[in-house]
């Protein structure tokens, strides 16, 4: 939750850039650089069995593209809700 009128601004924008500008249009794309996708530390260190003390949105922000995973709610603990791009294109 923003603290000021210019951290909620900035929130809005952020979310509104994963968004497409009307329902008529196709979703954005983002185009891709091979800087953007990169081995995922966190991943390859989480063994399956043993995913407590593991925040499962760090592993989303370690899969989507330049970490940009934007939590809709982070309060609520059983459900993740966000938003983010895999190679390019926006997921929910």
């Amino acid at each position: 939750m923003a603290q000021t009128q210019e951290e909620a601004s900035a929130l809005t924008k952020r979310l509104l850039s994963f968004l497409p500008s009307n329902t008529d249009e196709p979703p954005f794309i983002e185009a891709l650089h091979e800087d953007v996708v990169g081995p995922n530390v966190l991943l390859n260190t989480i063994v399956l069995e043993n995913l407590r003390g593991v925040r499962h949105a760090q592993v989303i922000t370690g899969v989507v593209d330049r970490a940009d995973f934007l939590e809709a709610a982070p309060s609520c603990a059983q459900l993740i809700i966000g938003f983010g791009r895999i190679e390019g294109s926006t997921v929910a």
